[in-house]
Parts: C-alpha cells; sequence; structure tokens
C-alpha cells in the first residue's frame, strides 16, 4: 500500500481502496456493511449517494491502533479452524512437528515461510476482532493467503456483512 488510501462510502457499505490512482487497478483491501462499523449511519450525495477520500496511511493506522487498544483486541486468541485429518497410525504417537514434516515429506502437505512483521502489521489495520481464520497457500506456495471470519454476535453463525483477507508474501529460501 501506498502512502494513500481512499475511503469510498456507499448507502450499505464502506471501502478501503489502494492503487486508485496508478495503473495496475484498483484493490479493495476491506469492505464492511454500515452496522458493523457504525450505530447511525445516513449517506447523502449528488453522486448517486456514494463519497470518495483520501485518507493518510499513518495517520489512519495511529487512529486504528488507539482503537485497538481501546477495544482490547487479543488477535493471538484467533481461533484457527480447519478440517482434522486423521494421522496414519505410524505417525499418532509422535510430536506434531515431526507429523508436520513427515507429511511435507510425502507431499501431503506444505510449508512456506512469512513475515510475522508483515503479518501483524496487516492485523494492525483493520479495527474487527474476527472470531476465526482460515489459511491456505496460494498455487505454487506464492502466498499465504489468511481469510478472517466473524460471528453473529452471540452466535455460531457467520456475519456475512464482513468481508478480511489478507495475502502474505513467501519469504525467499535464507531470507
Amino acid at each position: 500500500m501506498g502512502k494513500v488510501c481512499h475511503l469510498f462510502l456507499t448507502r450499505e457499505k464502506a471501502y478501503f481502496l489502494h492503487n486508485l490512482l496508478s495503473g495496475e487497478g484498483i484493490q479493495c483491501v476491506a469492505q464492511f456493511h454500515r452496522e458493523t462499523l457504525f450505530d447511525d449511519y445516513r449517506i447523502s450525495s449528488q453522486n448517486e449517494d456514494c463519497i470518495a477520500f483520501a485518507i493518510d496511511i499513518s495517520l489512519l493506522q495511529r487512529a486504528v491502533r488507539s482503537s485497538v487498544s481501546i477495544c482490547s483486541a487479543e488477535f493471538r486468541k484467533l481461533l484457527v479452524i480447519g478440517e482434522k485429518a486423521v494421522a496414519p497410525s505410524e505417525d499418532r504417537n509422535l510430536s506434531a512437528q515431526t507429523r508436520s514434516e513427515r507429511a511435507i515429506s510425502r507431499g501431503d502437505a506444505q510449508s512456506v515461510q512469512v513475515s510475522v512483521k508483515h503479518f501483524s502489521k496487516s492485523l494492525q489495520c483493520h479495527l474487527a476482532k474476527p472470531d476465526c481464520a482460515f489459511y491456505g497457500i496460494a498455487p505454487q506456495g506464492a502466498c499465504l493467503t489468511v481469510i478472517f471470519q466473524f460471528f453473529i454476535p452471540g452466535t455460531r453463525q457467520t456475519d456475512k456483512s464482513i468481508s478480511l483477507h489478507c495475502r502474505l508474501p513467501v519469504l525467499e529460501p535464507g531470507t
């Protein structure tokens, strides 16, 4: 992301956009339904009730950091959900690390390295507190994709009004 992103507000959603002015095309970093961010939200404009404006990333990051600390968001407690495979009988008494190494050597799993610093910065850029996350490695190990999932408060039902994911670049071996 550059030093500036754009906030695009519509009647129903708020979008954080970047690369708006470059030739690479617009990319949506996150989108939120209005109820997710605002208690009371009304918008009116002569442009089909849409408003867009630029936001300085450093100021946005400072605001989000202060709000995250106020809300006590603890990403370390994030629940990771995935399918559990039954371990082969010869692997059942082994450590998790040894089982992972064997699965990688058999071709049943893949491992990549990403920057934890980059990951924590990605989380700090968003005001949301996810309930769980899914992780996946892109084809040929291009990047690690993390998809955050949110539940409707008081339930285990997915709140489809929030969409948030990040792609973490894979580090070259030895870096």
